[in-house]
């Protein structure tokens, strides 16, 4: 077979299976919605992408602190982890509660409607949302228990 036979060949398969595809379904798929604008954008003031004395300006002076992060203790209840990658730019955010409920932001709080409550049979809950939009992902997680603990983590993701 010449190249123009070929080049006929390809084009009557390419046909034949598209319209196969469409005789199958008829109806075009939607593409799957995108989250909606993530209504955290920030933990304490640290964002995504900010320099590490930025994030110590806004949390104070780190409890713990190396070239890969820095803890801090915000509270009686409450503390922060800041991670850092290879250029000193916050990386990651994590808040964590651990007085209960009393003051700990809910699933809803966090991701909004896109998120309702999950929790499995033991009552603790995760979940994480994707926004490729915004360059990070954000997620909740609160253990079981009378008094559980809570933590809202932001982590830029990867290009």
């Amino acid at each position: 077979m010449d190249r123009w036979g070929l080049f006929v060949a390809a084009a009557v398969f390419g046909l034949s299976v598209s319209s196969a595809f469409a005789q199958a379904g008829d109806t075009p798929v939607p593409p799957a919605p995108a989250p909606p604008a993530p209504i955290v954008k920030e933990l304490h003031g640290v964002t995504i992408g900010m320099t590490a004395d930025e994030a110590r300006q806004k949390l104070g002076r780190p409890k713990t602190a190396d070239d890969a992060g820095m803890y801090f203790e915000l509270g009686k209840n409450e503390s922060a982890e800041v991670g850092l990658d290879e250029q000193k730019l916050v990386r990651t955010i994590a808040i964590i509660f651990t007085d209960g409920d009393s003051h700990a932001p809910s699933m809803t709080d966090v991701l909004g409607a896109v998120a309702p409550d999950e929790k499995k049979d033991d009552g603790s809950v995760y979940k994480m949302v994707r926004y490729p939009s915004a360059g990070y992902w954000v997620a909740y997680s609160r253990t079981a228990g009378p008094k559980p603990m809570t933590v809202v983590t932001m982590r830029r993701m990867r290009k």
